[in-house]
C-alpha cells in the first residue's frame, strides 16, 4: 500500500459534494443521525477486525455495511479539515463555550463527550489541529482504506506502519468524533437537548401521523376547504442568520463579485442560506440615483453570479429601506436587527431599526394572514366551481392566483416581506429560508411534479393570453389537490406563528 509522500492538492476533499464544501456543516448533521458512542463502537469493532484472524460481520446487516461505516468517517475527516482551515485562515482564538455555558450544555444535551478536557471541550478546535498535525487528511484516507482491506479479509494485516500508527489513528478519530459533536452543538445546523428533544420528537412523530390521515382521508381527488393540518407538523427554522466559517470566506469573494457587477450597491445584509442547492439570501441596497429597476438589477445580479454561486437577492434602493425603518415596517425591523452585514458603503446612513414587541407582530401576522391567505381561499373556491363547469382554462388560472396570494401571505407571516413577483417558484425559493415543508407538496424531484408545477406556473398567463390554451381536467384536478394542501400547511404556519409570538410575550413578562 502506498503510504508515501502526498501533493498539496491531494488534501482535497475527495468524497464531499461541492454543498458540502461550502457548508461542511451538512456532514456532521448527517454524520450524527448516531450518536457519537455508536460511531466510537463501530470504529472499534473495524480496529478490532484488522488484526483479528476473522472479518468484520457487522451485525445484523452483515459485513457490506462496513463500506457505509469506512465512507462515512472518510466524509467526517475531510469537513472537519475544512473547518480547521477555516478556523486558523479565520484568525479565530476563542472558545466557542465559556464555563457557564459549558456546564449548563453538561446539563442539557442529549449527548456529552466525557474524553475531552475541558479546555478542549471549551474550544474543540484544538482537538482538530491535533488531529491534523503529523496526520494529514490524504493519509488518513490512505490508512483508513487499508483498514477497509484488512477488516474484509478473515486474516490479520501485517505492515508495520499501519500497525505502528493505527492505535493513533484510532486515538485521533475517537477525539475527532467528540469535538465535531461539540462544534456541530455550538455552530453546526442543530442543537439537540435532552428531554425536550424526545418530547418534540414524540409531538411531532404524533402530528404528522395525524396530518397525514386527515391528507389521505380528505383529499381524494380535490383538496377540501376545512383540510387540518397540525401546526407542530411544519418545521419552522427561526429567522436568525448564521454564516458558517465556509460561509465567511465564500461571502467575501460573492460580495467583491456583485459591487463590479453593480457599482452603486451600498449595503449587503446576509439572511441566510440553503443547503441544496447551496444558495445565499442576501438583501442589497443601491443608490437612489440608480437608474436600473430592482427586478433587473436582480436579473442581472444573479446570471452574473451563477459561475460562482447561487444567490437569492432582495433588491431595493436605499430609500425605501430608510423609509420602511421609519414606517417600523416588520420586515426591515427583523432584518435589520437580526440580519448580518457584510458590506456597507462609506457614508452610508440608516435610520435605527425599531425593534418590534410579540404583540406588534402578532397584529401584523394575523393583518397579513387576512389580506393574502383569506383571498387565496377565495380564489381556491373559486377554482373549484370552475373545475366542477369543465372550465379548466379558468380553473387554472384561479389556482395560480391562489397558490400566489398564500405563497405572498405565508412570506409576509414568516418575516414580513412582501415579494412582488406573479413566479411561484421564485416565492417558493424564498419560502426555503425558512421551511421546506411548502415546496415538498409538490415533488420537484420527480417529472411528473415538475410537469404539474409548471402547469401551475404558467396557468396565470397562458390563461390570460394565449386564446388556443386548453388544460386537460385530470391535470388541473391533481394541481386543485396541491393546493388545497398549500392552503392548509399556510394555515398551520399561521396558527404556529401566533403561537410562537404568544410564548414570546410569555417570556417577556
Amino acid at each position: 500500500m502506498r503510504l508515501g509522500y502526498h501533493a498539496p492538492w491531494e488534501h482535497y476533499p475527495k468524497n464531499l459534494y461541492f454543498e458540502e464544501v461550502q457548508n461542511p456543516y451538512l456532514v456532521l448533521n448527517q454524520f450524527f443521525g448516531s450518536w457519537p458512542d455508536t460511531h466510537k463502537k463501530d470504529l472499534k469493532q473495524w480496529r478490532k477486525a484488522v488484526t483479528a484472524d476473522t472479518y468484520f460481520k457487522g451485525k445484523p446487516h452483515g459485513p457490506g455495511e462496513l463500506l457505509f461505516i469506512s465512507e462515512q468517517v472518510v466524509r467526517l475527516v475531510e469537513a472537519c479539515y475544512l473547518l480547521w482551515v477555516s478556523y486558523k485562515g479565520g484568525h479565530r482564538h476563542e472558545n466557542l463555550l465559556t464555563p457557564k455555558l459549558l456546564e449548563k450544555a453538561r446539563q442539557e444535551w442529549i449527548y456529552f463527550p466525557d474524553d475531552l478536557s475541558e479546555q478542549e471541550l471549551l474550544n474543540p478546535y484544538k482537538i482538530l489541529k491535533k488531529t491534523y498535525k503529523d496526520i494529514n487528511v490524504q493519509r488518513y484516507r490512505d490508512h483508513l482504506k487499508y483498514w477497509l482491506y484488512g477488516a474484509m479479509y478473515n486474516r490479520p494485516i501485517h505492515d508495520d506502519e499501519v500497525i505502528t500508527q493505527m492505535k493513533t489513528i484510532y486515538r485521533n478519530l475517537s477525539q475527532l468524533y467528540d469535538a465535531a459533536w461539540v462544534i456541530q452543538q455550538t455552530e453546526g445546523i442543530r442543537t439537540l437537548i435532552k428531554h425536550k428533544y424526545d418530547k418534540l420528537q414524540d409531538e411531532k412523530e404524533i402530528a404528522i401521523k395525524r396530518s397525514d390521515k386527515i391528507l389521505s382521508d380528505k383529499v381524494p381527488e380535490i383538496a377540501e376547504e376545512n383540510l387540518f393540518i397540525d401546526p407542530k407538523a411544519i418545521t419552522i427554522k427561526p429567522f436568525e442568520p448564521k454564516m458558517t466559517p465556509a460561509e465567511k470566506l465564500g461571502i467575501d469573494t460573492v460580495t467583491g463579485h456583485l459591487l463590479k457587477i453593480i457599482p452603486t450597491i451600498r449595503s449587503i445584509t446576509y439572511l441566510g442560506s440553503y443547503p441544496k442547492p447551496f444558495t445565499y439570501y442576501l438583501l442589497i441596497l443601491v443608490d437612489d440615483e440608480e437608474k436600473m429597476p430592482e427586478h433587473s438589477i436582480v436579473n442581472k445580479l444573479i446570471d452574473n453570479t451563477k459561475a460562482l454561486t447561487n444567490i437569492y437577492p432582495i433588491v431595493h434602493k436605499v430609500q425605501s429601506a430608510a423609509d420602511g425603518i421609519n414606517s417600523k415596517g416588520r420586515f426591515w425591523s427583523i432584518v435589520f436587527e437580526k440580519g448580518i452585514n457584510v458590506y456597507t458603503s462609506e457614508g452610508l446612513y440608516l435610520p435605527t431599526p425599531h425593534v418590534l414587541s410579540p404583540k406588534q407582530q402578532k397584529a401584523a401576522i394575523n393583518a397579513n394572514w387576512k389580506r393574502w391567505c383569506t383571498n387565496g381561499k377565495e380564489f381556491f373556491q373559486g377554482a373549484k366551481r370552475y373545475l366542477e363547469e369543465g372550465n379548466n382554462k379558468l380553473a387554472l388560472f384561479l389556482l395560480h392566483q391562489a397558490a400566489e396570494h398564500t405563497l405572498i401571505g405565508a412570506l409576509q407571516i414568516l418575516f414580513g416581506y412582501r415579494q412582488s413577483v406573479h413566479s411561484l417558484s421564485k416565492l417558493m425559493s424564498l419560502t426555503l429560508l425558512f421551511t421546506e415543508d411548502l415546496v415538498v407538496i409538490f415533488s420537484l424531484d420527480t417529472e411528473e411534479g415538475k410537469e404539474i408545477f409548471n402547469l401551475l406556473q404558467n396557468g396565470y398567463s397562458k390563461a390570460r393570453y394565449d386564446e388556443n390554451f386548453t388544460a386537460d381536467e385530470e391535470p388541473v384536478k391533481t394541481v386543485t389537490r396541491l393546493v388545497g394542501i398549500l392552503l392548509a400547511k399556510a394555515e398551520a404556519l399561521y396558527r404556529g406563528q401566533l403561537e410562537q409570538q404568544n410564548l414570546s410575550a410569555e417570556e417577556s413578562i
